[in-house]
């Protein structure tokens, strides 16, 4: 049995004392508890040893950005001539109007009558299409040709109007002895105009009358369109 040299107590089997020592294998006192601590005390003093070691992590490259590319804008849609209708032979035999004339014959007589008749035969012939008829194609050639025959009445009426005005301001300065040779060249002008407008007239209205009979026709820009959307507003 082995006692503390220190306290006198027994010593456990295990060596260490309640006062804190023990003997190691030469017979020296220790301090038990400061031996038990000492590793603990070493890897404190290594740890930051260990982390100064460690080399600093090094900042990633970050990948560079390819440069965005313009977009163009979207070209703006162009718009399109409205396709003219093709009728075949059969197509063309059945469109006959109620009296069993076919729509291109009554479309032509329209256009014929606008150049020879005038107004009250016309007037005539599209309140009885128009009225009593189906045939959309035939509605809006009939419409046209009156359209067509207002616009060129408007034309020689302003035609007329402005010579007519030349001709007050010539006879005023006439009868105060007043020479106003401009006047009269000017008049000139305004009939050889009148006379192109009544031959562009005739022309168009004879070419519209043979398209006619081939169920065909010429479009003209603002007139067309407003026949058109005259007639899809009123479906």
């Amino acid at each position: 049995m082995a006692f503390c040299p220190l306290c006198g107590k027994q010593l456990p089997a295990n060596g260490i004392c309640s006062c804190g020592k023990k003997l190691d294998e030469q017979g020296n006192i220790v301090d038990a508890v400061q031996q038990a601590a000492a590793p603990m005390q070493q890897a404190v003093q290594q740890a930051p040893q260990q982390v100064q070691a460690q080399p600093a992590p090094q900042p990633q490259p970050q990948p560079q950005q390819a440069p965005q590319q313009q977009v163009p804008p979207a070209p703006k849609p162009q718009p399109q001539p409205k396709p003219q209708p093709v009728f075949t032979a059969q197509q063309l035999a059945d469109m006959k109007t109620r009296l069993g004339i076919s729509a291109g014959a009554i479309a032509a007589v329209a256009f014929l009558v606008a150049y020879f008749s005038g107004y009250f035969a016309l007037i005539a012939i599209v309140g009885a299409v128009v009225i009593f008829d189906n045939n959309e194609w035939l509605k809006k050639n009939v419409v046209k040709a009156l359209v067509l025959l207002l616009c060129f009445s408007l034309i020689n009426a302003v035609l007329y109007l402005i010579p007519d005005l030349l001709g007050i301001i010539y006879d005023a300065a006439y009868i105060g002895n007043v020479a106003l040779g401009f006047v009269s060249k000017t008049r000139q002008v305004f009939n050889v105009l009148n006379d192109i407008i009544v031959l562009c007239k005739e022309v168009l209205f004879i070419l519209l009358a043979f398209c006619a009979l081939k169920m065909k026709t010429i479009r003209i820009g603002f007139i067309d369109n407003l026949i058109d959307k005259a007639f899809a507003q009123g479906k």
